[in-house]
C-alpha cells in the first residue's frame, strides 16, 4: 500500500509524502489525540491529498465512497475540507469511479456522496 501510494504521489510531481498510515501510532492515546488537533492544519497546507479506499473496489458502483471504511474515521470530514486538491483511489489504486479530475472535490457525484454522508449540504461542501 504504501510502496504504491510513494509511486502515485511521485508521478503528480512530488518529492515529499506523508502518510497517516504509518507517521501516527493509533494505538498511543496522546499521540492520537494531538495528531487530531494538528490535523487539519496539516491537510491545509497540503497540496494534494490522496485518499485510499480500503475495501472499495474499481467495479463499485457510485455511493460506494460514503460506505467505506474512510467515512467512519475520525478525521475524514475534515481531510475532505481541509484539503484544497483530494483524488479517491480504490483498494487496486484506481481513481475512485474513475474519476479523470484533477480535483475530486470538483465531482458532482462525490460531492453528492460526501452530502450524504456528512449531511453538509453540497452548497456548503463547495464553499468549503
Amino acid at each position: 500500500k504504501l510502496q504504491t501510494f510513494c509511486k502515485i504521489v511521485r508521478d503528480a510531481g512530488f518529492d515529499w509524502a506523508w502518510s497517516n498510515t504509518c507517521c501516527i501510532d493509533k494505538l498511543d492515546h496522546f499521540v492520537l489525540q494531538e495528531a487530531l488537533v494538528a490535523m487539519f492544519k496539516w491537510y491545509q497546507g497540503s497540496a494534494l491529498m490522496n485518499v485510499f479506499l480500503r475495501g472499495v473496489r474499481s467495479s463499485s458502483q457510485r455511493g460506494a465512497l460514503v460506505r467505506s471504511i474512510w467515512k467512519t474515521r475520525a478525521w475524514t470530514l475534515q481531510e475532505y475540507v481541509a484539503s484544497k486538491i483530494i483524488h479517491f483511489y480504490t483498494e487496486d489504486w484506481t481513481p475512485y469511479l474513475d474519476l479523470q479530475l484533477p480535483n475530486h472535490k470538483e465531482s458532482p457525484e462525490v460531492i453528492s456522496e460526501m452530502e450524504h454522508a456528512t449531511e453538509v449540504s453540497a452548497q456548503q461542501l463547495k464553499a468549503l
